[in-house]
């Protein structure tokens, strides 16, 4: 017995603390189960209910020093056999790199060397250096309508991330995902 072992005090007061703990806990646990089946329908749309333009095409131009060849072919198909299942998506896939990497020209790929003596107007160096020759070689045939997605060698994208990048294009309302504009 409770009562006879701490007393009053110490016995109630610890009754009290204890459904305390219930009367706070259970309405937020009701609270979160009751919204988590109620109202938190998955938001997210899939590939198939996403209404990209016809005209629009991702690259997804990987930028790399070229030290790392094997890591970068073993990503290239996992990125294509990532992409096989959207039907509707558009898309190129280039490798911006200093080093020559000797790509497989049946990959479906751009495989794009920045020549050692390209310098750039505001003096970028490595990756900006990299980005900017990307850009004024348009080796993919960009247009003002498609969207590039960069990478570094090591990233690797889900299923989940691709169709979050549908679902942004689809929505088309910024010119940017991340960073900021010029505009």
């Amino acid at each position: 017995n409770p009562i006879e072992t701490y007393g009053y005090f110490y016995s109630l007061t610890n009754y009290f603390f204890r459904t305390l703990s219930l009367i706070v806990i259970l309405p937020v646990s009701l609270y979160s189960i009751f919204g988590t089946l109620l109202c938190c329908k998955e938001n997210h749309k899939t590939e198939n209910q996403a209404h990209l333009s016809p005209d629009s095409k991702l690259c997804i131009r990987v930028v790399t020093r070229g030290m790392f060849p094997e890591l970068i072919k073993s990503n290239l198909e996992k990125h294509k056999n990532l992409l096989k299942p959207f039907k509707t998506l558009q898309y190129s896939y280039e490798i911006i790199t200093d080093v020559p990497l000797g790509l497989d020209r049946n990959t479906d790929c751009y495989e794009v060397v920045v020549p050692k003596e390209y310098e750039t107007k505001t003096g970028a160096k490595f990756k900006g250096r990299a980005l900017q020759y990307a850009i004024e070689l348009n080796a993919s045939n960009l247009t003002d309508d498609d969207w590039v997605l960069h990478l570094d060698e090591e990233s690797l994208l889900t299923k989940s991330s691709i169709e979050g990048i549908i679902e942004f294009m689809a929505k088309n309302k910024h010119p940017i995902g991340q960073g900021k504009s010029n505009s």
